[in-house]
């Protein structure tokens, strides 16, 4: 039989082995709930980071791979309505009239669809600035609406397969539209003349851009003179001057109009020395569609089929330059604040 002694010490080892026994267990339950807290939160990092990449992957196929550029927040002049009115429907009509699509209604579908998934993004990255949708003559909503009808028409030319011959008749006849719109004549020949179109005349129809679409609403017949005579008989005595001297007579109406903040133009010497062949550059500070050139430019396909971008500037002075007696090509670049036109101009023998 044991002794006092020893059951004492007995039951003391008993109660220190419960002891132990408590805090080894009560130790596992913690680590358990530690061990649960660190994977739940592992679980929603991992999570957190699957929804981003889902995001970037959305955003990939969405501008077919690209990053958009960083938005344009430094101010920007306020567009003349003429002025964007006339770029944007030059725009529309030569996809109509090229018969890029079967039916517009394919592309007004697909403008608008590829517009509503970009706007968002686009918009967030502006904060806190805020374009105003629906406002052509706002740079920060021509700037996005000229991209996105800009990048469907691309990509309708690389569906129609086009070949140089079908990119230049593209440039050629949104730059035509521009001028025409705006009301500049003939630059060779006898002074332009007033024209007016007769009583009862329709004119073209004409493009809801604010709410979506093409509407079929008729242009009232035109009462004022179809050609701007000031600004035909300034661009015709630039053009007797040379191909720097018209491009830059052109940049700094369209400026004058908000287009862009300024425009200077230099000549460059051509290396080797060219008889008959000339290099000039027109640098551009803040032109309204600067974010969606710099866009443009960021894709291969569209490099190729749209090399003048959005710069519908660029388009209307290749126009002018041509019909000037001059065959001309075009590379455009940009940085933030400028897109840089190098233009190399050959006299017509």
């Amino acid at each position: 039989m044991a002794s006092p002694k020893q059951q004492g010490a007995g039951r003391a080892g008993g109660v220190r082995g419960t002891s132990s026994s408590t805090s080894t267990a009560i130790s596992r339950r913690r680590w358990i709930a530690s061990s649960s807290c660190s994977a739940l939160t592992l679980l929603r990092g991992q999570r957190d980071a699957l929804a981003l990449d889902l995001e970037g992957l959305r955003t990939k196929l969405r501008t077919g791979g690209r990053k958009m550029p960083k938005a344009v927040k430094f101010p920007r002049a306020r567009v003349d309505d003429v002025v964007a009115v006339a770029c944007m429907r030059s725009l529309y009509s030569t996809v109509e009239d090229l018969e890029l699509v079967p039916d517009m209604q394919v592309y007004q579908k697909d403008f608008w669809l590829y517009r509503a998934e970009i706007q968002p993004e686009y918009v967030d990255g502006l904060s806190p600035l805020s374009p105003r949708i629906g406002d052509l003559t706002d740079p920060l909503y021509l700037d996005f609406i000229s991209y996105s009808q800009f990048h469907v028409a691309g990509q309708k030319l690389q569906q129609a397969g086009a070949d140089a011959a079908l990119v230049d008749d593209f440039e050629a006849r949104v730059g035509a539209s521009i001028l025409s719109r705006l009301g500049v004549g003939d630059l060779q020949g006898d002074p332009p003349a007033p024209a007016v179109r007769g009583p009862g005349e329709e004119g073209e129809f004409r493009s809801d851009f604010v709410e979506g679409g093409a509407v079929a609403l008729p242009e009232p017949p035109a009462t004022a003179p179809a050609v701007d005579l000031d600004l035909t008989t300034r661009l015709r005595e630039a053009a007797a001057a040379g191909p720097r001297p018209l491009a830059d007579a052109w940049l700094q109406h369209l400026c004058s109009k908000g287009y862009a903040l300024r425009a200077t133009t230099s000549e460059v010497p051509p290396d080797p020395p060219t008889l008959g062949l000339s290099k000039f550059e027109a640098r551009v500070v803040g032109p309204a569609t600067l974010w969606g050139t710099e866009f443009l430019q960021a894709e291969s396909s569209s490099r190729r089929y749209l090399p003048l971008a959005n710069a519908f500037d660029a388009y209307a002075t290749k126009v002018l330059l041509k019909r000037a007696g001059f065959d001309a090509g075009c590379e455009i670049r940009s940085d933030e604040k400028n897109a840089i036109q190098a233009w190399t101009v050959r006299k017509y023998v």
